[in-house]
């Protein structure tokens, strides 16, 4: 029989594995141009409010100087562009501290800030780092294969250089549509792309860089309406289309920090692009960081009281640093510091070939403690005071009702 209590206690633990403020957001907004003035770079601002994005990569802000704008929620940080149809800025939280920005090319920009204010002074920061693209169109891509390869080349060139950060993301308007796997070995490529249009030459190129560098499109890796898959709507040929032209990539071991990643529509900014934004948990990667930390070779100990005891131990040590001295004799143009220590290591190896281990320490408390049903009684002791720290408010979940709750209080 299933205890109610015990199943209350796994659905509250649940809920609080992935807390609101380890989730980060990121996002991708093709503006068309939507940073031309003080109120259109609000309304953005406004936009990355209502999703509670924290960085934000724009692109076509059609910006020819450098934009700073200071809001409530965040700030805008634009590069210029040198034609009037291109250029590519980033929407910031305003409690991110920036550690650097580089300004590629009218195409690529990045941004890197900083996952832990408090570490800013540190030699090698943990950082995370977004490259904004903004790639051909695919009839200009066609028309031009040498202006796409270029751009994939510099996206390659950038993509290596910021290779150490600590989480690495590519957000932009790549005017590809990839379509649906192919194959199985598909491995950068989720099972929820657009389902409808074949892949493009633009698709290709992106494929490839994806394979190349190891990279995920995360906007493909959950089931979500075709509304929240599409991130482009507009006629073609006097013909209405929704495409999937716009993509947020990740490395793809970082691949399990991921939450969610769709797109949005209803953007106060006027734009015929939906926002894409990907949901990560930070909480996940420092689990995965720490548990390689504490990865270390464990420590072997003998127990040497066994050589006062045991004359079979006795011989068996006396063989075995015989055997050892015999084959690797200590160097006597060593110093005498490092003489001590060559001795002390062939000592170390041969009482771990000889002497049995050491045996684990008992618990110190009472023995009483290993009795089966009061260990029983406080395990459910501990449950109810986690009951008893829940706030009031606290939603039951199927199958338990508050009756059950407070004859268990009782």
């Amino acid at each position: 029989m299933n205890d109610p209590i015990l199943d209350l206690v796994c659905f509250l633990e649940s809920r609080s594995k992935s807390r609101k403020h380890t989730r980060f957001k990121i996002g991708s907004f093709n503006v068309q141009g939507g940073l031309k003035g003080t109120l259109k770079c609000s309304h953005v601002l406004e936009d990355m409010k209502r999703l509670n994005i924290s960085v934000s990569a724009l692109q076509e802000t059609k910006a020819q100087d450098t934009i700073y704008l200071d809001h409530s929620y965040g700030r805008i940080l634009g590069f210029p562009s040198g034609t009037p149809y291109y250029g590519l800025a980033f929407g910031i939280r305003k409690n991110l501290q920036i550690h650097s920005a580089e300004h590629i090319s009218d195409r690529i920009a990045v941004i890197s800030i900083f996952l832990n204010n408090n570490r800013v002074m540190d030699s090698r920061p943990s950082l995370l780092t977004v490259i904004n693209a903004y790639a051909l169109h695919s009839e200009r891509a066609r028309a031009n294969p040498e202006e796409a390869n270029l751009f994939y080349q510099q996206l390659q060139e950038t993509t290596h250089k910021y290779r150490y950060s600590t989480l690495l993301y590519i957000a932009g308007d790549f005017n590809a549509k990839i379509g649906r796997k192919t194959d199985e070995s598909e491995l950068f490529l989720g099972n929820f792309s657009k389902k409808y249009g074949s892949r493009n030459s633009n698709g290709d190129l992106l494929a490839h860089f994806a394979v190349s560098n190891n990279l995920f499109l995360s906007n493909t890796a959950f089931r979500h309406p075709s509304r929240h898959i599409s991130t482009w709507h507009g006629y073609i040929q006097g013909k209405y289309y929704h495409n999937q032209i716009d993509y947020i990539l990740c490395r793809l071991n970082s691949t399990h920090i991921l939450i969610d990643s769709r797109s949005y529509r209803g953007s106060i900014t006027q734009s015929d692009h939906s926002i894409v934004v990907t949901t990560i948990n930070l909480s996940l990667y420092h689990q995965r960081v720490q548990l390689v930390q504490q990865q270390k070779p464990p420590r072997k100990f003998v127990n040497r009281s066994a050589l006062a005891r045991s004359t079979e131990f006795q011989e068996a040590y006396q063989n075995s640093l015989q055997t050892i001295l015999t084959n690797y004799p200590i160097n006597n143009d060593l110093t005498p510091n490092e003489q001590y220590n060559q001795l002390k290591d062939i000592i170390h190896s041969a009482s771990i070939s000889t002497l049995p281990p050491l045996p684990s320490k008992r618990p110190s408390h009472p023995h009483y403690f290993e009795d089966p049903e009061i260990q029983l009684y406080s395990a459910r002791l501990k449950t109810i005071q986690f009951l008893l720290n829940q706030p009031a408010s606290t939603p039951f979940p199927p199958g338990i009702s508050r009756e059950d709750f407070c004859h268990e209080r009782q």
